[in-house]
């Protein structure tokens, strides 16, 4: 089942374990709100990854622009997807 997986606090270790461990190829992986902290990290996720552009630009972490979506890129991903989890 395809799942979107919504990350929406400031990584630790525990759920970014839990991430990497749960995510199979058909997920994508978007951080968001104090999530984006989770780019200054160096994350092995085997599904696409996305950061919300907003919360990139307020928190001013470094993120590559293909990667940054903005919310109507976030209500189309929230569709695609059979299901969504939010940490």
């Amino acid at each position: 089942m395809k799942t979107l997986w919504m990350f929406l606090h400031t990584p630790n270790t525990n759920n970014i374990k839990c991430i990497q461990r749960m995510v199979d190829n058909e997920d994508a992986v978007i951080f968001l709100q104090n999530g984006v902290y989770a780019s200054k990290l160096n994350l092995e996720i085997k599904s696409p990854v996305f950061y919300l552009k907003e919360d990139v630009i307020a928190r001013g972490v470094p993120v590559d622009e293909k990667q940054m979506i903005d919310y109507s890129d976030l209500v189309e991903l929230v569709f695609k997807y059979n299901r969504v989890v939010t940490f």
